[in-house]
């Protein structure tokens, strides 16, 4: 699957840094040529919600909801 030509967050051009990422010129976002399964998930008790914050990028120190990516061999 090849790099994508523009962000899909601000549709600036990107810019390879290896033949399957690069990085938008215009916002700085990572974009990647190879779309991967996630699984994020909802934790709730009564009135709470489980947020987590991001320790990787993109968005590092935001709040979000647990989750990763799916391994080829995860069912």
């Amino acid at each position: 699957m090849p790099l994508p030509a523009h962000c899909p967050d601000c549709g600036a051009p990107v810019a390879a840094d290896r033949p399957s990422a690069g990085h938008c010129t215009g916002c700085g976002r990572p974009v990647y040529a190879n779309a991967r399964p996630a699984a994020g998930v909802f934790l709730v008790r009564g009135d709470a919600v489980l947020l987590v914050r991001r320790a990787a990028p993109p968005r590092v120190g935001a709040w979000d909801i647990p989750g990763g990516f799916l391994d080829e061999t995860e069912p």
